[in-house]
């Protein structure tokens, strides 16, 4: 919370999205952590007015932890997956797939894993996880990657929409965002 008791983000998907970015971040590289953190503090939606920089990487933790620690794993894992860098979106998308690995029709350890990656792979990295690559490197019909592929991408929406429902009140209550109007 800011020393103006002023809410830091304006919604839930904001604070973990520059909580998870700022992990990424190394706490002694100063030079792109404040450039970012100068971007935030110019008319912004993001209020870090009072707080010092690594006041700011202890408020980012501090919400990390929360999504570990109060989420049930399947939902921490859906957050993890989406807004997760490296390591964390990793362990993230490993979640995502074992959880929903019972729905899906492929059963290979490696193919399951590629189809999860999948579905969260962005950029110049997507052609090489395509639905036709990961049925051609698997031996799979390019009909049964994209029903897997949707079956985990429904698991992890619908986690991702709990893990929100349950964070919300939680971040509200520790003035990290705005209340609802409708409180």
């Amino acid at each position: 919370m800011t020393t103006n008791d002023t809410p830091i983000f304006k919604s839930v998907e904001q604070c973990l999205h520059f909580s998870f970015l700022l992990e990424v971040l190394p706490a002694t590289y100063k030079n792109r952590m404040h450039v970012l953190i100068k971007q935030t503090r110019a008319p912004s939606t993001i209020y870090f007015d009072g707080l010092s920089a690594l006041e700011i990487r202890g408020q980012c933790a501090l919400v990390r932890n929360m999504v570990m620690d109060t989420l049930p794993k399947p939902e921490a894992d859906a957050i993890c997956a989406w807004y997760g860098h490296a390591a964390t979106k990793a362990k993230g998308i490993y979640g995502i797939r074992d959880y929903s690995r019972y729905e899906m029709s492929t059963t290979s350890e490696e193919a399951t894993l590629a189809i999860a990656c999948s579905v969260y792979v962005t950029g110049w990295r997507r052609k090489h996880l395509s639905t036709r690559k990961i049925s051609k490197k698997y031996g799979l019909s390019q009909s049964t990657v994209m029903r897997d592929k949707e079956r985990i991408a429904e698991n992890a929406r619908a986690l991702e929409t709990y893990a929100i429902e349950h964070l919300t009140p939680i971040f509200e209550g520790r003035g990290l965002i705005e209340m609802a109007i409708d409180h």
